[in-house]
This record gives C-alpha cells, sequence and structure tokens, in this order.
C-alpha cells in the first residue's frame, strides 16, 4: 500500500520534471538558433519554476489529498507514512467531514515551502553574486522537485498552524501591500498603451482613434459599476444581522476610501481613472477576501463553501503578478536601481560567453544587466507569492463545512489580517497621489 500510496505523487513529479526538461531544451534550442527574447538572467525561468510550484500544490490538494484521506489503513501499513502525509486530519474530532480538506490545505503548505525556501536562498545568493541568478537551470529544477519530495516525509508540524502557515500568512499579508504597487504599474501602462494607440491612428486619419479612448473609458466604467455592484451585494449578505458590526464597518470603510481616492486623483494630474478603478476592483476583492473568512455562521451565510469566486480572482491576480515579474520592463525599474556600471556590463559580457550566450554587442549586455543587479530582490518577492498562493488555495487555513469553521480563532485572525493589508493598501494609492502635491519639488517617477 505504502508503494502504491507513493506512486501517484511520483507520476506527478515525473511528469512535471518531463515539463521541465522540455523547457529547458526549448531554451537551450533558442540560444543555439539565435531566437530572440532568449531569457539570459533566468528571470523567466524563476516565474517558471514558481508556476510549477504552483501547479504541484494544485496537483497534491485535489489529486493526492483525497486518496489520503480515504486510506484509514495506513497507519497499520506505516505509523510514519500515516503521521507524516496525513497528520492528525484523520484522528481529529474537529476535522470529522473535512479530512480531504485538512490534507489538501498540509498538501499545499507542503509545495509552497519548498518554493519560498529556494527563492529566499536564491535570493541571498543571488545578493552576493547577482549572475547567479542566470546559472545552472536544470540542477536548480531538480533541486526544487527534490524538496519537494523530501518534504512529503517530514511532519505535519512543520507546515502547520503549529510552523509554517504563521509565515505564510505574513508573507501573504504584505504580498497584498506589494500587488497592489503592480496593478498600479498595469494599469498606467495599460492607459499609457491605449492613449499611444489612440494619438498613432489619430496622425494617420484625425478621429480614428477615438475608439481607443471609449474603449478606456468603458473599462474604468466596467471595473467601477462591478465593484459598485459587488458593494451592494455585500451590504445585503454580509451585514444584515445582528452583531455584525465588523463586517459592515469593513464594507463602509472600503466604500468610502475607494471614493476618496477616486475623488483625489479625479482632482488633480496624478494617476488615471483607469489607475483608480483598477485599485477599487481590486480594494473590494480584499474587502470579499476578509468578510468570507468570519468564522461566524450568523455573519458569513457562506461559511463552510468552496469559495471558487476567491480562488479564482485571486489567481487571476497571481497571474497577472507573474507576468508582470516575469516580462514586464517596468519592473526592473521597480525593484531595481536601473543603474547599470561598467564593469557589471563587462560581467555580464564574460558571463553570456563562458554559458554560450554570446550577444552581438554591449548594448544587449548593458540592457540585460539590470536584471542581474535586482535578481536578489526577484527571488525575494516570488518567495513572497508563493507564500501567498499558500493561503490563497488554502483559504488562510481555514477548514470548515457548511456550518462552522473547525478553527475559528484561525479565520478571525486571517480576516483581520486581510483587511488590515488592505487598508494599507488603499493609504498607500492615497499617498501616491497626494505626495507630488505636498513636495512639487521631488521626483516620485
Amino acid at each position: 500500500m505504502a508503494s502504491a500510496l507513493l506512486t501517484c505523487p511520483a507520476m506527478c513529479l515525473g511528469q512535471m520534471c518531463a515539463c521541465c526538461a522540455a523547457s529547458t531544451c526549448s531554451s537551450l534550442c533558442g540560444a543555439c538558433c539565435g531566437c530572440e527574447g532568449i531569457d539570459r538572467t533566468g528571470r523567466r525561468r524563476s516565474v517558471f519554476l514558481l508556476v510549477l510550484s504552483l501547479g504541484a500544490a494544485l496537483g497534491l490538494q485535489y489529486g493526492l489529498a483525497p486518496r489520503l484521506a480515504s486510506m484509514n489503513m495506513l497507519s497499520m501499513t506505516s505509523d510514519y507514512l500515516a503521521s507524516t502525509l496525513q497528520g492528525d486530519c484523520l484522528t481529529n474530532e474537529i476535522y470529522a467531514g473535512l479530512e480531504s480538506q485538512c490534507i489538501g490545505n498540509i498538501m499545499v503548505y507542503r509545495s509552497s515551502f519548498c518554493s519560498a525556501l529556494f527563492f529566499l536562498i536564491a535570493s541571498a545568493v543571488s545578493a552576493c553574486t547577482p549572475k547567479f541568478n542566470s546559472l545552472v537551470w536544470p540542477a536548480k529544477y531538480s533541486l526544487f522537485f527534490l524538496m519537494l519530495l523530501v518534504s512529503l516525509f517530514l511532519p505535519t508540524q512543520i507546515f502547520d498552524e503549529n510552523g509554517y502557515l504563521w509565515v505564510a500568512r505574513i508573507g501573504g499579508a504584505m504580498f497584498i501591500i506589494f500587488q497592489q504597487i503592480i496593478l498600479i504599474d498595469v494599469a498606467y501602462n495599460w492607459n499609457d498603451a491605449w492613449v499611444a494607440n489612440a494619438d498613432e491612428d489619430d496622425l494617420q486619419e484625425y478621429g480614428s482613434g477615438k475608439k481607443w479612448l471609449i474603449a478606456l473609458v468603458l473599462s474604468a466604467v466596467i471595473l467601477f459599476v462591478g465593484s459598485f455592484v459587488a458593494i451592494g451585494y455585500f451590504y445585503h449578505y454580509f451585514s444584515g444581522a445582528d452583531g455584525c458590526s465588523s463586517n459592515t464597518a469593513f464594507i463602509t470603510v472600503t466604500l468610502l476610501v475607494t471614493l476618496l481616492f477616486t475623488a483625489t486623483q479625479m482632482s488633480g494630474e496624478e494617476g488615471s481613472l483607469l489607475t483608480s478603478a483598477l485599485l477599487m476592483a481590486y480594494s473590494v476583492y480584499l474587502c470579499y477576501s476578509a468578510l468570507i473568512k468570519n468564522p461566524s455562521e450568523t455573519c458569513n451565510p457562506f461559511l463552510g463553501t468552496n469559495d471558487g469566486l476567491g480562488i479564482i480572482v485571486g489567481l487571476t491576480f497571481t497571474v497577472v503578478s507573474l507576468a508582470w515579474t516575469g516580462f514586464s520592463y517596468t519592473a526592473e525599474v521597480k525593484l531595481g536601481d536601473g543603474s547599470t556600471t561598467e564593469g557589471e556590463v563587462q560581467a555580464n559580457q564574460q558571463a553570456s560567453t563562458e554559458y554560450g550566450t554570446v550577444s552581438e554587442g554591449g548594448n544587449e549586455a548593458e540592457a540585460e544587466v539590470c536584471d542581474e543587479s535586482f535578481s536578489w530582490k526577484l527571488n525575494l518577492v516570488l518567495a513572497v507569492l508563493s507564500m501567498f498562493y499558500a493561503v490563497l488555495l488554502t483559504g488562510w487555513g481555514v477548514v470548515s463545512d457548511g456550518q462552522n469553521a473547525a478553527n475559528p480563532t484561525i479565520g478571525f485572525v486571517s480576516m483581520w489580517l486581510i483587511i488590515a493589508s488592505q487598508w494599507l493598501a488603499m493609504l498607500l494609492y492615497i499617498w501616491t497621489l497626494v505626495a507630488p502635491r505636498l513636495f512639487p519639488d521631488r521626483d516620485f517617477s
């Protein structure tokens, strides 16, 4: 039985390793053929490793966990396997009927822990040796999957609420704030790109660029309308009962502060309407995430239901963050200092020559050295993002049925972590709008 038990994760890991090998071969072939857009600094490969970690977490959560939950006789085969793979999910009465969810959460924590630890180590090494992030990626992929395999045999106490889960909650709250920076940058780029398209079309035929501006305004209107509808939905379902004053306060603060920063943005030249609309939608999503974590059945009519909507929206924001981190040029500006020295360019050229990625001129090396100079910050962001997806997929560690939470204290703490992060994120956006007015002589670009 033990061998059969390990067959499933081994097959999953084998398939992901094959995927890694195919990707690595594709990159090497691209380098040999001189294709453009090759990732010589490891930036995109770092993001790809995180994507694999997320895929492994989902596979373990929805593939392996239900099988483990149905193996009541595993302890007769091996007490150690039962304690490491199932923890107390089958023996603790509070998880009765929730065994699969409990085990699935722990499996997500294992994958997230390995990913976060990998990127934290990579960040520390990259701080000392910037070009490290571009080297030996086949070995790095192998190391990650080895870490993931070993984690399956480590005690669950390392990963649950007695250990890593609390670190993941704090990291997830930190990423919520950082994600606001990403969304602001995405909205600015989105706005600038469509305005540039409108100007370009107008140069060819006057008035033809109007469609881009209409689409821009329409996108903002859709985000605003959707946010207001969601807030009305929140008032109807989450604040009607007595004793739910905290829910009402969360919703009201979200409404008033989002209106405040929208009015502030429209009264000046800072920001754009699309940026405020996107940040309002994000703030409303965070408010929903906090409300749905309320452990009181009276204040949370959806307690214990599968929060598919929240996971989908959260994963969408995560994908946007991954795309920004791996492919956006402005990510270098946000994370790095943007400076490039002659010595760094020469070092980058030498590294490219040694590893078979010789550039045709100094300009390409100079453009890429910025990637290496901020690689430690990139790995740090990916480590925090790893923690965020752990709490996203597990409801911030809450295990509940259709009526009550098995661990209501965790739901209460998670609710306040999310809403506090939302408040800070909204205040930071307001600061980006008012700071240029308060200090006109300083550059806030």
